[in-house]
């Protein structure tokens, strides 16, 4: 008998109750005009040999058993999810949630990062949303602030200064991937490699960070982490079914400098 992942008690989300989901928290992830913005505009498209899904049974057990998704390196950190509040910042809240996952899973110390200190200058110190996409490629070349420098909501221009964007470079994006949109194929094999996913959803218009695949009864989930708070599902964290999972755009900080 295949592996069963043991998510019994978990939030779910699907087909039968998204609609529960729409209203809850602010949100603000805007849909990607691929016309204007085309596959390849903001990070180098995906180039790896994706891992088939008769495969993936296996390596979901595999990962379970020796904790080698990105979720147990920022749980083994410390690190608890986003909370936007009051901004329409998810977009970026779930790519800086990437770069901490990363650097912690490259061996760093877990720094808290101000998403904020990126979505403002990208938006004009607007309380505006936008999509993942945008906040990587500002991170490949600016960096993120840490939170001590920068609040983690702070849509002000008094916290851009010398000192701040001197210290950002220190937390500089040297390599990421662009996704396909609506390739759940890809997304999985990312995971599968222990690395985090900014996921934008149309139908939520909401970007969160795909964690982890679950398998049980035939069926893939995907975890996520929100930036709700913890007060959102089981800490912050929930499942989406895979109908629900199709991101529609998606991008990987695989490396992060320090």
């Amino acid at each position: 008998m295949a592996y069963q992942s043991d998510i019994s008690g978990r939030t779910i989300i699907d087909d039968r109750n998204f609609r529960d989901s729409l209203f809850s928290f602010d949100s603000g992830y805007v849909a990607r005009d691929y016309d204007q913005f085309p596959e390849g505009t903001f990070a180098a498209p995906f180039n790896m040999p994706v891992i088939p899904r008769e495969e993936w049974p296996e390596r979901i057990e595999q990962m379970d058993k020796e904790k080698g998704w990105i979720k147990n390196h920022i749980q083994r950190a410390g690190m608890k999810v986003k909370n936007q509040q009051r901004t329409n910042y998810c977009w970026i809240n779930a790519p800086v949630f990437c770069v901490e996952g990363v650097r912690v899973s490259q061996g760093d110390p877990y720094v808290e990062l101000s998403p904020a200190s990126v979505g403002a200058p990208i938006k004009g110190y607007r309380n505006v949303g936008g999509w993942g996409s945008q906040g990587v490629e500002y991170m490949a070349e600016h960096g993120v602030a840490p939170a001590s420098l920068w609040p983690v909501n702070a849509i002000s221009r008094q916290y851009d200064t010398e000192e701040c964007r001197q210290e950002r470079k220190k937390y500089i994006i040297d390599e990421w991937l662009e996704l396909k949109p609506r390739n759940v194929d890809q997304m999985a094999t990312c995971l599968l490699m222990g690395l985090p996913v900014a996921i934008g959803l149309n139908w939520w218009s909401h970007e969160v960070t795909a964690v982890t695949i679950a398998y049980k009864n035939g069926q893939f989930l995907f975890e996520i982490a929100n930036s709700w708070s913890e007060s959102y599902g089981e800490k912050g964290y929930a499942y989406l079914s895979e109908s629900k999972a199709r991101p529609d755009d998606a991008v990987v900080p695989s490396v992060v400098i320090t």
